[in-house]
């Protein structure tokens, strides 16, 4: 066993390290390093490096734990019979602290956070009805990754940028402008004018948001609140090829809170429940090209979100993973188009480290 190497090789070494050390100094002062505190370090050095080691491989660090308990254990009885300044009980090196206040707690003072979720989304447009070829409804898709710093005092900045798409066969409500020549626009109300036919055609939809957010996160047993402010910009494309597409680019601020409780927890591992909501308040401009010139037309939009799901975390030594499923909805809401809603579910594997 790997443990009776380590006999010999504690108690040979701090021979070494007494002989070197006390015959270069024989009367040295209380404040020189005993031989046998400089092999306890050396021993929780070496098992911290090997502990490093082994969790970046995701092997269970059980193993490792019970040599590094053996090895101080015998460092300190080898140490017992030395003539040193401190007494062997007083040569434990204290251990970081470490509080109950929930998971997040194992982690460094100071830690990042990155996560990829995949979105699937039901969309809802004005009177759009997006459909495959075979008639059946078609689901939205997108991606949103999040990059984060966060302090130990629960202090954090983040960014997030996502995007989801779509594209099919729409039922459009068809409007004709003041002059009857051009149809003008589908699925939203273009200042009062009546519908007068309507179509199937293929029909291109584009959201994109970009975030930069501020947030205090509170921690009190299993439970935790998070509220903060952030800088958005968000834009909406819609496009029927070779007849209209209509975008909207907007800039404005964030108001949003995500609670969290852990439900389940062991030593390496636990489950809790989540949810969020934010509120943006967006102002920019839209803009319709269409083929009898350009309609340009300032705007002001709010987009409104929620989500609940569970989320699973499970610790990787320093590292910490995470697994997320939850349900979204959002409403995007402009004074110059029709309503545009996501609902859906997304699925996040993230890392803390």
């Amino acid at each position: 066993m790997l443990i009776e190497h380590l006999i010999p090789w504690a108690c040979n070494g701090l021979d070494e390290l007494k002989k070197v050390c006390y015959s270069a100094a024989p009367n040295s002062p209380p404040h020189i390093l005993p031989p046998e505190f400089i092999m306890l370090l050396l021993v929780r050095t070496a098992t911290r490096v090997v502990t490093l080691l082994v969790s970046i491989a995701c092997i269970p660090t059980y193993a490792v734990d019970e040599i590094r308990e053996e090895s101080e254990f015998l460092v300190l009885a080898a140490a017992e019979g030395f003539d040193s300044p401190q007494a062997p009980e007083e040569l434990l090196i204290p251990s970081i602290e470490i509080t109950s206040d929930g998971f997040v707690s194992h982690l460094s003072t100071t830690h990042w956070r990155f996560a990829t979720d995949i979105l699937v989304f039901h969309t809802d447009y004005g009177s759009v009805d997006f459909r495959n070829d075979d008639g059946e409804d078609k689901v939205a898709s997108g991606v949103r990754f999040t990059l984060g710093w966060e302090s130990d005092a629960g202090y954090g900045v983040r960014t997030r940028l996502s995007g989801v798409g779509i594209e099919g066969s729409a039922d459009m409500i068809v409007f004709s402008g003041s002059n009857q020549a051009d149809p003008v626009i589908e699925g939203f109300d273009y200042h009062g004018v009546s519908p007068t036919d309507a179509s199937s055609s293929p029909t291109e939809l584009a959201a994109g948001v970009w975030d930069i957010d501020l947030y205090k996160r509170a921690t009190r047993g299993p439970s935790e609140i998070l509220l903060g402010v952030g800088l958005r910009s968000a834009a909406l494309r819609t496009e029927v090829p070779s007849f209209i597409e209509n975008s909207i680019a907007t800039g404005g601020v964030s108001l949003f809170s995500e609670l969290r409780h852990v439900v389940y927890e062991s030593e390496k591992s636990e489950l809790a429940l989540i949810g969020s909501g934010r509120l943006s308040f967006l102002t920019g401009e839209w803009e319709s090209k269409i083929s009898s010139g350009m309609i340009e037309v300032d705007t002001d939009m709010t987009i409104n979100e929620g989500a609940l799901g569970i989320e699973w975390a499970r610790r990787l030594g320093t590292r910490v993973l995470t697994l997320r499923a939850q349900y979204e909805a959002q409403r995007w809401d402009s004074d110059v188009t029709s309503d545009v809603s996501f609902s859906g579910g997304s699925i996040r594997a993230g890392i803390h480290w």
